[in-house]
């Protein structure tokens, strides 16, 4: 959750209007100070083992000179990046808050045929043209910068510098990521080319999470969330639809990896209770092979941890549609107030209007908390 002046909380039950500003840069250069958002959403969402976000915006180039397709056209996708903040006001009060700084994937104009080419003259006649803007978070980035070559870890390498000489010139990395210091073995190679699975990889051994922060700095959060709450509002409507799909549950966890000499190494974990292995569900393991676990114990270590993973995904999602709160983030944990006490989950999903006033989010709960 992003930090917010004194107020904050009582400025946002109150009437309030929000506001988006965006700048567009390349490189180290300013290319378009302040576009004309006409609407937009940002979506963040827990997908896999990494948070993504997108931005979708509807800019106006009311000239047509803002996209050109043509080599110095102010907005394009070679590289350009839109740092986005919005701005909450109510009465003589606001506070503006980043949203991200994000790569610009895509440009489509709305309009049908903005330019005209007269053949006589061989001329080009621009008109005005609202342009729709796809934007990614720098995870992006990571994953299309893929290896040429098999890149072994430096000698005794810790897992947040090697995430960061990985990530190198594509991404700065923040402290949450320079303080993990389980060492990588030297004799793991990274034999594909998936630089942003490597990454992914590395961090779910510290039980850790990639998100690009709203700077746009690689963190690690930890699995089990920010640690941050956000108490839903009272006036919130929160709805669920719950269903099963027996293809979704594991009832085993198994991790293995080998020593520097090709000693296989392996660990476990057994459910218990209605899930319990060989009960009625029966027997259905997940398996993962880390090559940067160096003991049995660290891959028992790891294969809790997948448990514990699993079974954090059995817990049923809620929606909740409320005022619009552009502090909150994915992995924050949510509290709803009911007369039986507070019920608490993960945030997985959040998708806001960038001009609203309201917002809607999932969150992840133990379902027999809210047996009424």
């Amino acid at each position: 959750m992003w930090a917010t002046a004194t107020g904050w909380r009582e400025a946002l039950s109150g009437l309030i209007s929000v506001d988006t500003q965006c700048a567009v840069w390349l490189g180290s250069e300013v290319t378009v100070p302040d576009l004309v958002i006409q609407s937009g959403s940002v979506t963040q969402e827990l997908a896999g083992d990494q948070v993504q976000t997108t931005v979708a915006l509807n800019v106006a180039d009311p000239t047509g000179e803002l996209f050109t397709a043509w080599s110095g056209s102010p907005l394009d996708v070679l590289g350009h990046r839109a740092r986005i903040t919005t701005t909450v006001s109510a009465g003589g009060w606001s506070e503006t808050l980043p949203v991200g700084t994000m790569r610009i994937n895509r440009i489509q104009p709305q309009n049908r045929a903005p330019w005209r080419l007269y053949a006589k003259t061989g001329q080009w006649v621009r008109g005005g043209q609202t342009l729709s803007l796809s934007c990614g978070d720098l995870l992006d980035q990571v994953a299309d910068e893929e290896f040429l070559a098999p890149s072994p870890p430096g000698n005794l390498a810790t897992i947040g510098a090697e995430v960061q000489r990985l990530t190198a010139g594509i991404v700065p990395v923040g402290t949450s990521v320079l303080a993990l210091t389980a060492s990588v073995p030297a004799s793991v190679a990274y034999d594909d080319t998936d630089r942003l699975g490597t990454v992914v990889d590395l961090l779910r051994v510290a039980d850790r999470i990639p998100v690009v922060d709203r700077n746009g700095v690689l963190q690690a959060i930890a699995a089990t969330g920010s640690g941050s709450e956000w108490l839903v509002p009272m006036d919130a409507l929160i709805s669920a639809t719950p269903s099963a799909d027996r293809s979704d549950l594991h009832n085993g966890w198994v991790a293995t990896s080998e020593t520097e000499t090709g000693e296989p190494l392996r660990g476990q974990a057994l459910e218990a209770g209605v899930l319990r292995w060989g009960g009625p569900f029966g027997r259905v393991p997940r398996r993962s092979h880390l090559p940067v676990l160096t003991t049995n114990a660290a891959c028992a270590a790891a294969a809790r941890t997948m448990q514990a993973k699993d079974a954090a995904s059995r817990r049923r999602p809620l929606t909740v549609d409320c005022g619009t709160d552009p502090a909150v983030d994915v992995l924050d944990t949510a509290v709803i107030e009911l007369p039986t006490g507070p019920v608490s989950g993960l945030i997985t999903r959040i998708s806001r209007p960038l001009h609203q006033r309201w917002m809607t989010v999932d969150m992840s709960v133990d379902w027999e908390a809210l047996r009424g």
